[in-house]
């Protein structure tokens, strides 16, 4: 009898504090007012909510029967997207169900479907992590506590919370202390860069969503990102290029050589091709990217992955040299070795650890500001 109570006060102890309080104030942070100032804005969508068949998805609903279904079933993950908002709250609640929950072997559940909590305040210039107890079931729930231990006067503090990168959400609420206050942030009026590619974009294998190299990016660079990372499913197809031609941005980034191998030089070419075409007809002035492949660490004792990466950066590079003929100074390259991924930068060989994640995005970060600064030359 007496272990029976020491199991019963250990599990008590471990539940969630939120459970026992009766002074929370839960939000549906896509609950709009008419007329009102939205409390929580989204970041890294290229479409409004009311274009989407969820709040939480990445393609509008119009491209359902546009795009394969694989590729539909992708974008209903949130990967990417951010809610932001300000508060003075001491501890934040977040709870929400995922659709489909996903287990796979090189991969954290924190990395497939948790959350990640990033705040912004007069003690820190760029965006600092926020430690959360969290725990998985049919509903998770994570709690973000002590958060103004270090805020003295107790002021709002701006809150970027990163959604799941590899699951779609059915719902989602943030819950605050009842005493309280909340307030929106205004959007950041800088244009977007939007990124397509493969997993690897989608963030495949980071431990969780802010160390995705996309997100680490946003931050680096302090701007949004639009994330259409489709795992297995980068194919540069003219259905996807039709879409992101409806958002303006800064710059277009295509990575997705990864899901490319194999592919015949006159396929690639037309794919390229096809994706700049369609690009430039609408924004002729914006910058588009291409991306090689960032090669395998087994290259140094495997050959056949040496010369299949090789050839299909080759045939990159040479299409890439045409477009520019084309194009002039509206098409740039990031080579294998301006990424320079280490031996240790993967979990299987293919997907970034979060080592992996901070090497990539620097050489993006390299790349991207190079190329912000030679056309604010122009």
């Amino acid at each position: 009898m007496k272990y029976s109570w020491i199991f019963i006060l250990c599990f008590l102890l471990n539940l969630p504090s939120n459970i026992f309080s009766q002074d929370i104030r839960w939000y549906d942070p896509s609950d709009k007012i008419e007329d009102q100032i939205p409390i929580f804005n989204f970041s890294g969508q290229g479409w409004n909510h009311n274009a989407l068949e969820s709040p939480f998805q990445r393609l509008p609903l119009s491209a359902k029967k546009e795009v394969r279904n694989e590729l539909w079933k992708l974008s209903r993950f949130s990967t990417g997207i951010t809610i932001n908002f300000s508060t003075d709250a001491s501890t934040i609640y977040v709870r929400y169900k995922v659709e489909d929950y996903i287990q796979k072997p090189h991969r954290a559940a924190t990395g497939l479907s948790g959350i990640d909590l990033y705040v912004t305040n007069q003690n820190h210039e760029t965006p600092f992590w926020c430690k959360g107890k969290f725990q998985f079931g049919d509903t998770i729930v994570y709690t973000f506590g002590h958060l103004n231990s270090m805020n003295v006067e107790h002021v709002n503090s701006d809150y970027q919370l990163y959604l799941p990168m590899s699951c779609a959400i059915d719902w989602l609420e943030i819950g605050i202390p009842e005493n309280a206050t909340l307030s929106g942030i205004e959007k950041d009026i800088k244009l977007p860069i939007v990124v397509y590619g493969t997993s690897i974009v989608q963030g495949s294998a980071a431990s969780r969503p802010g160390m995705a190299w996309t997100s680490i990016l946003q931050r680096n660079l302090d701007r949004e990102i639009i994330n259409l990372g489709f795992a297995g499913n980068g194919r540069m197809e003219p259905e996807i290029i039709k879409y992101i031609a409806d958002i303006k941005a800064s710059i277009y980034v295509i990575d997705c050589l990864p899901n490319l191998i194999g592919v015949p030089n006159q396929e690639l070419a037309q794919k390229m091709e096809m994706a700049a075409k369609m690009l430039k007809k609408v924004h002729p002035k914006t910058p588009i990217l291409f991306v090689q492949h960032p090669g395998f660490p087994q290259e140094l004792v495997n050959k056949s992955s040496l010369e299949k990466v090789k050839s299909i950066n080759d045939l990159l590079e040479i299409n890439y040299l045409s477009l520019r003929k084309i194009y002039s100074e509206g098409i740039y390259l990031l080579s294998k070795n301006e990424i320079d991924m280490c031996m240790d930068c993967t979990v299987e060989g293919t997907h970034p650890t979060d080592l992996g994640m901070n090497i990539y995005a620097e050489a993006y970060s390299r790349k991207i500001r190079e190329i912000f600064d030679f056309n604010q030359k122009d």
